[in-house]
């Protein structure tokens, strides 16, 4: 999914060129980070609302394996810790360990399939919840596990269940998008 575009003068020189990718990359990551922030509270499903950024790691362990995958989850975890006030870390292993084993894993999967997507953004959520309450046993010495696990974690992974397959969809599209602006992008200015 590396998009690159340079202009002609750039490459009769051949000096460096652009690379467009990581900025739409960071924009989305951005844009998903405040839309998960901000989730409506009529959109709450009991105590829960979706994971749109373990979404968007799932999406890259789909579309680009476990490399791209495991980064996209670092940033997004960092985040996330730096956000939530917890312990820094626990995002970053729990979605950096998804993205990992869901990369791993997408090579052997009919990743296209919505059964697919909507079975491993669920096994993947409750993978998340169940090394979220695993992992607060180090940091706390009171662990609410029925509300972390069943007031929050399965909620959750019903609504990224049923998220994953418009959400991977739209994720496709915009990348897809992209590369055709950014092949017309070079095209143009290698015209110029």
């Amino acid at each position: 999914m590396s998009v690159w575009y340079s202009s002609a003068a750039e490459n009769q020189r051949g000096s460096r060129r652009v690379f467009v990718a990581p900025i739409v990359l960071v924009a989305v990551v951005i844009a998903v980070l405040v839309a998960e922030m901000h989730w409506p509270n009529r959109l709450l499903f009991g105590q829960a609302k979706p994971d749109l950024l373990l979404l968007l790691v799932l999406y890259f362990a789909f579309s680009d394996g476990p490399a791209k995958a495991m980064g996209i989850g670092l940033v997004v975890g960092a985040l996330e810790d730096m956000l939530s006030g917890g312990p820094f870390g626990l995002s970053v292993f729990c979605k950096v360990l998804i993205g990992y084993t869901v990369g791993v894993l997408s090579g052997r999967l009919v990743t296209e399939h919505p059964v697919v997507m909507t079975a491993v953004a669920f096994l993947s959520t409750i993978c998340q919840a169940i090394l979220r309450v695993l992992l607060s046993f180090l940091y706390l010495n009171h662990v609410p596990v029925r509300f972390m696990f069943l007031e929050v974690g399965v909620p959750m992974a019903f609504y990224n269940s049923v998220l994953a397959p418009l959400y991977f969809y739209c994720f496709d599209r915009l990348w897809r998008k992209m590369a055709g602006h950014a092949a017309r992008w070079s095209e143009d200015l290698q015209g110029d």
